[in-house]
């Protein structure tokens, strides 16, 4: 075929078609449509570049020849050689300008045609796709949805492959190329945006994540509709849980342990993207979604150190997250259902501190997490008088460790270490406190009473004046606020007066016949506990006559009357012991004991008393006119 014969076929055609525009009605137009869709097969390059930019001017008019017509111009993009090829694409876009009904047809046919290997070709049907994208945006965006969405029918691997590779390019075009163009059409409230959306979620359960990631990331959350807490964010949150769901069943089946969520972790990591960082939904989504179907998982050994950081780590952000003020609506921090989910997961924290000082390794994202999950702890204790369950404490104390730990290491800066610190200190009493807690926890029980000896063990181990190692000791129950108060010391010699060897009473005159007790210890009850419970260590005394006597110690810490009896009682009125000012101390004196003590300091050794002072008491007692002779008798010797 040489120049010259394609030459004349292109001059032919051309005449032809001016002579069939000078012919009256319709007749000329079908004439030359015809001539047209028979050259579109033409051997001539030239010939069919015409026919191309001829055809989409035709087609109004084309009548039953339209399908024809849209063949031709289809053909002519299948062409073998480029140049034809190119312009058989912009005639696609001529076409559906002259005619609107085909845009959804020429639109499926141009996503077909992106499949091209040359990028020239390629670039021209983006061109024409971006224009049918302009005349209808619902219809082309439905038509690039049905290109993503798998086909339910089976498909042998070499369509499938192509089906895969057609739905990639889609999104490619989507994402990038007409990135913009979308984005303008596709606003809220739109049928553009309706078609996009409603597609693409269509879609999503049967995408890989790769292709949901460019879905959720570069188209959806580009659009106008995906704004801050937005009903759009809110089903995209839903349909990847829904995702992470059925994948988390596959992560842990039955029997499986140490999980590291390989397949579930990637779509977490999406909803915490589109819930806290671009904040297109309210994080209790998510935060829902892990208290349901991963704390139950947390303890023991279901999951990985890593899957359990990254459990911890989400539940932290996403708190954060939360804080933001909402105007109004479910989503606000002091909605009802958000601040139930906060306490469920305040409640869940024990485990999931745990879960972080599991982790080999911390960073910056992690302690931020942890500051959260303290804000939450210190929230509830503050505005719902929460009672910190112990084992929450023990874990703070191992935080407040690690914190310390990671700040000698330079791994945690100075303000977060602070930070921490404030956040747990509300939590750990303060030294004092953990010294008197103990003290206060048990005063109240009778089986915690304090034994003497071991109260005073400097001093019980010895035996007492007049006692012997053989005798049992009183136990006196008291408060644990008081101290133990030893025995009077010996009263020095210098006090002593030396024409009677007693003790001289230098209290005040109105003091004088006051019961011998100290105001320091409380009032005991005739059993010798102030707590009402029986005195441990003998029998009472009185029973049955005899038995264990009271020691002096217990005589002289209670005030009741009933201690002494009543004879004793009105003798002492009769005659009040003397007892010198020893500078604010207050010392008894025990009628005898010094005579005693200077016999056996002559003797060079001390004698051993043979009865208690409470059995001369008694002994005085029983025998009242006895009693009242020796009285005179010790008077006039005074005297």
């Amino acid at each position: 075929m040489s120049q010259g014969e394609e030459k004349s076929h292109l001059e032919d055609l051309q005449a032809f078609l001016r002579r069939a525009e000078r012919l009256p009605g319709r007749v000329g137009l079908k004439d030359a449509l015809k001539r047209l869709i028979d050259s579109a097969h033409s051997p001539y390059t030239s010939v069919k570049l015409l026919v191309a930019k001829q055809l989409p001017g035709y087609i109004k008019d084309a009548g039953e020849l339209e399908d024809d017509a849209l063949n031709a111009v289809y053909d002519l993009c299948e062409d073998s050689e480029p140049n034809v090829r190119i312009q058989g694409y912009l005639a696609i876009s001529g076409v559906s300008r002259a005619e609107r009904k085909w845009i959804k047809r020429n639109a499926d046919v141009l996503v077909q045609l992106l499949q091209s290997d040359d990028q020239e070709e390629v670039g021209v049907v983006k061109k024409s796709l971006t224009e049918h994208l302009d005349l209808d945006p619902a219809i082309t965006l439905g038509v690039l949805c049905d290109q993503i969405i798998p086909l339910e029918d089976p498909m042998d691997d070499e369509e499938q492959a192509i089906r895969d590779r057609l739905r990639s390019l889609v999104l490619k075009y989507l994402s990038d190329d007409a990135k913009r163009r979308v984005q303008e059409h596709a606003k809220p409230g739109s049928s553009a945006d309706e078609v996009l959306v409603t597609g693409l979620l269509k879609a999503m359960p049967q995408l890989n994540l790769q292709e949901n990631t460019i879905i959720t990331k570069d188209i959806l959350l580009q659009l106008p509709s995906f704004g801050r807490l937005s009903l759009r964010g809110r089903q995209l949150v839903e349909e990847l849980l829904s995702l992470t769901k059925i994948l988390l069943n596959e992560d842990l089946p039955s029997g499986v342990t140490r999980s590291s969520l390989e397949k579930s972790k990637p779509y977490l990591e999406l909803v915490s993207y589109v819930t806290i960082e671009k904040r297109a939904a309210h994080p209790r989504h998510l935060l829902g979604f892990i208290y349901s179907h991963l704390l139950p998982k947390l303890p023991g050994n279901r999951l990985s150190e890593d899957a359990k950081l990254l459990v911890f780590s989400s539940v932290g952000s996403s708190l954060a997250a939360s804080e933001n003020p909402v105007t109004s609506g479910e989503d606000s921090p002091n909605g009802e259902d958000f601040i139930t989910l906060r306490r469920q997961l305040v409640n869940a924290a024990p485990a999931l501190f745990s879960a972080f000082l599991e982790a080999k390794q911390t960073d910056a994202k992690t302690w931020s997490a942890c500051k959260s999950l303290l804000k939450a702890c210190n929230w509830r204790k503050t505005d719902f008088k929460w009672s910190v369950p112990s084992n929450l404490i023990t874990s703070l104390l191992e935080v407040r460790k690690q914190a310390e730990n990671e700040h000698k290491r330079g791994k945690l800066d100075k303000a977060s270490y602070e930070e921490i610190q404030n956040l747990i200190r509300p939590f750990i009493p303060d030294a004092s406190q953990k010294h008197e807690q103990p003290i206060a926890s048990t005063s109240s029980t009778a089986s915690s009473a304090t034994n003497v000896t071991k109260g005073m063990s400097s001093s019980s181990n010895r035996p007492g004046p007049g006692k012997t190692n053989g005798n049992p000791p009183v136990i006196i129950k008291r408060n644990r606020e008081e101290r133990p108060i030893p025995l009077p010391p010996k009263p020095p010699a210098s006090i002593l007066d030396s024409n009677t060897n007693s003790l001289t009473d230098r209290r005040p005159e109105r003091d004088r016949h006051a019961p011998r007790g100290w105001n320091s210890i409380p009032p005991l009850s005739s059993t010798g506990s102030s707590s009402g419970s029986p005195r441990k260590g003998g029998k009472q005394n009185g029973e049955n006559g005899h038995g264990d006597t009271p020691s002096l110690l217990s005589r002289l810490g209670s005030n009741s009357e009933s201690a002494v009896p009543a004879k004793r009682r009105a003798e002492e009125t009769k005659r009040p012991n003397v007892i010198p000012d020893t500078g604010g101390k207050v010392e008894f004196s025990i009628k005898g004991a010094a005579s005693r003590a200077a016999t056996a300091d002559r003797d060079g050794h001390a004698s051993s008393r043979q009865s208690s002072l409470l059995d001369r008491m008694k002994q005085e007692g029983d025998n009242t006119d006895g009693g009242e002779r020796r009285g005179r008798k010790r008077t006039k010797h005074h005297t």
